[in-house]
């Protein structure tokens, strides 16, 4: 298998793993050691929870996501140095769109509150 397959499919499990635990037993009370830990989501307890249970899921849609693609080191056989920078931007668009809907979601209940 190459990097193309094997960095997102490694990747994708973890973060499916996680969003299922973090799911279940996600951090109650706000602290600076775990969970999904940004200014937005300590804001408050109310943002806290939301920001846990939603990061959550969307770790879980990465994680698949990611899984899902992986498939394309099957289709797509780059030089392994191309596939491993194909991967690696993968997992890394994956994280970036992750945390950008978790920051919008908590932006919009923010804006929400305030009316």
């Amino acid at each position: 298998m190459s990097s193309i397959t094997i960095l997102p499919l490694v990747t994708g499990v973890i973060f499916l793993v996680m969003g299922l635990v973090l799911l279940r037993y996600y951090p109650k009370k706000i602290n600076p050691l775990f969970g999904y830990r940004t200014r937005r989501s300590m804001r408050d307890q109310a943002s806290w929870d939301l920001a846990q249970q939603y990061s959550s899921r969307e770790m879980i849609r990465a994680g698949v996501g990611l899984c899902l693609l992986s498939l394309l080191g099957y289709l797509v056989r780059p030089a392994e140095a191309a596939g491993f920078l194909i991967g690696l931007g993968i997992v890394i668009l994956a994280t970036v769109v992750m945390i950008l809907r978790v920051e919008w979601k908590l932006k919009a209940f923010h804006l929400d509150q305030r009316t």
